[in-house]
């Protein structure tokens, strides 16, 4: 009978959820995506918000490394735009034909007995565009994004805690 209850013990997991990275992470970055994102950046701060594109490369290094995307450092430093503007300009250009189909990392995920989150920085419409393209809508039960957590307050912590 012990041993029955270690087997149930270790079949049981000690985790609830995991959460996975959509950027770089479920995509790989080897699929290009990420320099055309970082383009698409830099294009939106010359053409949107003025910024002199010999400043823009350095600047959009800067932002991210500090203040965790460029775009919450933008804002940080006090540049005013519409975030959907934004995330429409950097990721509705996007080139999804780089991303391909991923049967295999479909199939390791729906073999996990545990719920599982995606997780970006971009808005919804790109995590599911890209989980859409590589097959695995139906692998995460929940897509935490731009939206769900903009702003960052004890809020979103809690808004966070149904994970």
């Amino acid at each position: 009978m012990e041993f029955v209850d270690q087997m149930h013990q270790a079949s049981k997991s000690k985790y609830e959820c995991l959460v996975f990275d959509l950027d770089d992470t479920v995509y790989p970055l080897s699929s290009g995506l990420s320099v055309k994102v970082t383009q698409n950046i830099q294009e939106y701060m010359v053409q949107k918000l003025g910024i002199e594109e010999e400043n823009v490369p350095n600047l959009c290094f800067s932002l991210y490394k500090y203040y965790g995307t460029t775009m919450a450092g933008l804002k940080a430093i006090g540049y005013n735009f519409d975030p959907d503007d934004f995330h429409s300009f950097v990721h509705g250009r996007l080139p999804y034909t780089l991303l391909k189909p991923d049967p295999v990392l479909r199939s390791l995920l729906l073999s996990l007995p545990i719920r599982k989150v995606i997780f970006t920085n971009a808005d919804k419409a790109h995590a599911a565009r890209v989980l859409s393209i590589m097959g695995l809508e139906d692998c995460f039960e929940r897509i935490i994004c731009f939206e769900t957590l903009i702003p960052p307050t004890k809020r979103t912590w809690k808004r966070m805690s149904w994970i």
